[in-house]
């Protein structure tokens, strides 16, 4: 009885214990007006300096967790969706970013997405949401745009301030089509605009700042418009000929329409289009070539062997002729016969190119549900090795198959030389490229064919590295974001939020500036990191970042990529591997074992560590801590 009396007082006294840490927990800012949420430590710092005690900022991510990888709980994001607003970078840092704002999206929570601001990541220090500014086409005029361009054509562009504004300097932004955030220009901060034109319908526009960064005009965009003359007009090209009213190519060969000329090989085409690049497509145009092949109507053997029925396909530096008598070297009669090639498939009425591989996706085929593509990955990093395997109905009776690609904006299907199994092996180069299985019967009949599947490239790159904070004066920029947002749902505190943001900025700027003073009195700037969150030092201080893995934690290094980490590091002749807090790196322990270095711990500052806590860490004193490590590394 006596020991449940005792287990009893212990559980009373422990919730009474309880009770008074989280009373105290709360006392604090038991007169805050606003919680606020963030993701990445940085964000948390900034947003509680300058709020003060006007507000409960808390970080979703717990302690010593991968930003990257990391997903919250249904209860945090309950808890978000009842607070005032959440701050994230989103982008490529936070694996959950996306999905969290479109969960929130019908709340009442605001949601404050600082990768939205593209002056943070580029250079220079504007406040201009998405390169958004007010066009004062009036004030500045852009000058030197021609009516189009051909491309790779140099595009030359002054920005002319018309009348007395008061301005620091200009940034240049363009805007790609389909796009829908303009992107500065590194580098331009002039009235000069150099480039190449290479993206039909791109626009560019000129932004003059002030001297406090804020947009002082903006001109109207102009749009680079390229015209390569391959449409319908009469031109002399390079090679002399006059081309009429033709549809042409100039990669040495051209596709003619209903133009009578004479070409250097003496051929003369009436009403015929054709290709020059090793073959042409004649429409009934008698003719002879200097390879001297006759096309009748008759059936004829190709170097592959393949009997394709009736078929029209392209054979490499052979010919497409239509109801066309040509008379060729070889001998051949090319009419609408059918045609043998050496690797004997007849591959009945489907228009595929043997020599050149493509699938012409204009003949109606059927996509059976009995075939199945497995081992497609959510998404692939540039480089990954794709294995797809065809799975197809057992009771189907087909006697081999081809694998075909659709490349974006590309028009025909390519077949995939050397996959004739129910094994793909690829590598994934090409965003949105498509890849099909067809399966062809012992007459080379199409049996059936897979639907598409597409493959999705994500390097977790985007346009940009999110990892702002390392750098101290991009986070000024990030503070002052931060501000302005705070005044917007707490005005009455404005003045207090701009008192404090003046302390935290002077803070940050003597943070840059011992930065710059130890580091530039370095010769040997190299260092290896284990994922390359440190870019923006290489811009700010000249560091070189030999990085293990990507902007993401996930992103592994090839082989070929790490014995490239190795060589250098014995260029460099570096003595450390720099890890960090938040991470056991077996990759990076592979690289210090093969050079035989010693390990520093760097501090990334996207979440804190209990021990971080427990010692009172902050921002200020972490990269101080990581100002000492990179003097030890440096040399």
């Amino acid at each position: 009885m006596k020991f449940f009396q005792r287990m009893f007082i212990l559980l009373l006294l422990s919730v009474l214990v309880a009770g008074c840490s989280a009373a105290e927990e709360s006392s604090g800012n038991e007169n805050a007006e606003l919680t606020i949420y963030t993701s990445v430590y940085p964000i948390q710092y900034a947003a509680e300096q300058i709020a003060g005690d006007t507000a409960i900022v808390k970080t979703v991510f717990p302690p010593g967790a991968d930003a990257h990888t990391y997903e919250p709980a249904s209860r945090d994001v309950i808890e978000i969706a009842e607070s005032d607003a959440f701050i994230y970078m989103g982008g490529n840092m936070e694996a959950f970013s996306g999905s969290i704002a479109d969960t929130l999206e019908s709340s009442d929570v605001q949601l404050i997405e600082l990768g939205q601001y593209q002056e943070l990541f580029a250079g220079g220090s504007h406040n201009t949401k998405n390169g958004d500014s007010k066009s004062d086409g009036e004030s500045v005029v852009i000058e030197g745009v021609s009516d189009h361009y051909h491309t790779g054509d140099s595009i030359n562009l002054t920005a002319k301030v018309t009348e007395d504004i008061d301005f620091d300097h200009f940034h240049w932004f363009t805007l790609d089509p389909d796009e829908e955030e303009w992107t500065v220009m590194d580098g331009m901060t002039s009235d000069q605009f150099e480039s190449e034109a290479e993206i039909n319908g791109q626009q560019i526009k000129a932004v003059l700042y002030g001297e406090d960064h804020e947009v002082a005009a903006a001109s109207e965009p102009v749009t680079v418009e390229i015209d390569d003359h391959h449409g319908d007009g009469d031109h002399e090209h390079e090679d002399g000929h006059d081309h009429g009213d033709a549809d042409h190519d100039h990669e040495g060969g051209h596709d003619h329409g209903d133009a009578d000329h004479q070409h250097e090989d003496g051929h003369d085409h009436g009403d015929t289009d054709h290709d020059h690049e090793g073959g042409h497509d004649h429409e009934d145009a008698d003719h002879e070539h200097e390879n001297g092949h006759d096309h009748g109507d008759g059936d004829h053997d190709h170097e592959d062997g393949h009997d394709h029925g009736d078929t029209d396909h392209d054979h490499e530096g052979g010919h497409d002729h239509e109801d066309a008598d040509h008379e060729h070297e070889n001998g051949h009669d090319h009419g609408d016969g059918d045609h043998d090639h050496e690797g004997g498939h007849d591959h009945g009425d489907a228009d595929h190119e043997v020599e050149h591989h493509h699938a012409d996706d204009g003949e109606e085929r059927a996509h059976d549900l009995h075939v199945e593509i497995d081992g497609l990955f959510e998404h692939y990093h540039t480089g990954d090795s794709i294995k797809l395997t065809a799975k197809l109905d057992a009771a189907a009776d087909y006697d081999h198959l081809h694998w075909f690609i659709l490349n974006p904006e590309e028009e025909e299907w390519e077949i995939v030389e050397g996959e004739t199994s129910a094994a793909f092996e690829g590598k994934a180069e090409i965003d949105g490229q498509q890849i099909k299985a067809v399966f062809y019967g012992e007459e080379h009949e199409i049996v059936t064919e897979s639907a598409p599947v597409t493959i999705v490239i994500d390097d977790h790159e985007g346009d940009q590295n999110p990892h702002i904070w390392i750098d101290p004066l991009r986070m000024v920029q990030a503070a002052e974001i931060i501000r302005d947002d705070l005044v917007k749902m707490n005005p009455a505190e404005e003045e207090l939020y701009n008192e404090n943001f003046e302390v935290l900025k002077k803070e940050l700027i003597k943070l840059d500036e011992a930065y710059s003073e130890l580091l530039s009195q370095k010769e040997n700037k190299s260092i290896i990191v284990s994922h390359a969150a440190f870019g923006f030092w290489e811009e700010r201080y000249d560091i070189n970042q030999i990085a293990i893995q990507g902007l993401s934690s996930t992103d592994e290094p090839s082989q070929k990529q790490l014995t490239d980490i190795i060589n250098q590091s014995e260029e460099h002749e570096l003595d450390y591997v720099l890890f960090e807090q938040n991470s056991s790196n077996r990759l990076s322990e592979v690289i210090q074992n093969e050079i035989g270095a010693d390990a520093l711990i760097l501090h990334n500052l996207e979440v804190l560590t209990e021990e971080d806590i427990e010692e009172g860490k902050d921002y200020i004193s972490l990269m101080e801590h990581n100002l000492e490590v990179l003097d030890e590394a440096t040399k």
